[in-house]
C-alpha cells in the first residue's frame, strides 16, 4: 500500500498520511514508482509516498490442482458439480427433463 503525506515545513497538513487508491506504476531509474503523484492541496507542492510492505505470505495454490493424483482430482471435480448443481438448481432441471423424456417416449399426454 502506498501513502502520500507533505514534506513542507510550512504546511498544516504536513505528516498526514493518506492512502492512495489503485496507484499506477511506471518505471524510472530501474525501479517501479507511482506515476501519478498528486500535489498537496494546502500549500500546492509535490506530495511525498511512502510504500508499506506487507510481511504475510499470500495464500496461492498455483499448480496444486496439477500435481494431484486422478483419483484426487475426481473428488475435487465432483464436489465442484455437486455444489454448483445445488446453486442453479440443476438436480431439478434434470429431472424435469428425464420425466419429459419419458413421457415422450410413451406417448403421455398431460
Amino acid at each position: 500500500m502506498i501513502r502520500i503525506f507533505c514534506e513542507n515545513e510550512n504546511c498544516p497538513r504536513k505528516g498526514v498520511k493518506s492512502p492512495i487508491a489503485n496507484p499506477k506504476y511506471v518505471f524510472r531509474d530501474e525501479k517501479l514508482v507511482p506515476m501519478n503523484i498528486p500535489v498537496c492541496p494546502e500549500c500546492g507542492k509535490q506530495m511525498s509516498y511512502e510504500e508499506e510492505k506487507s510481511t504475510e505470505m499470500p495464500n496461492l495454490s498455483i499448480g496444486e490442482f496439477k500435481m494431484m493424483s486422478d483419483s484426487d482430482k475426481k473428488k475435487v471435480l465432483k464436489e465442484r458439480s455437486k455444489a454448483l448443481s445445488k446453486k442453479d438448481n440443476s438436480e431439478d432441471k434434470i429431472r424435469h427433463y428425464k420425466e419429459k423424456a419419458i413421457r415422450n417416449m410413451l406417448n403421455v399426454k398431460i
